[in-house]
């Protein structure tokens, strides 16, 4: 699994692809580990994914941190 900051910025992949922005990684009890992902470039969208779907590279490419 790859290792994933705040700030870290990725490709969601997909027709348009979009950049998301990690805001926050979240620690639940009782869940796996999840961050919130802000849209950047327009809009205010914010998603909540658990990190196994950020380092899918079939949903998500990584491009700067």
């Amino acid at each position: 699994m790859i290792n994933i900051q705040e700030n870290d910025i990725f490709l969601r992949m997909g027709n348009p692809s979009t950049q998301w922005r990690v805001e926050r990684i979240l620690e639940y009890p009782d869940l796996p580990q999840h961050v919130r992902l802000k849209c950047e470039g327009g809009g205010n969208a914010t998603i909540t994914v658990a990190i196994s779907v950020v380092a899918d590279s079939s949903q998500f490419q990584p491009l700067r941190g």
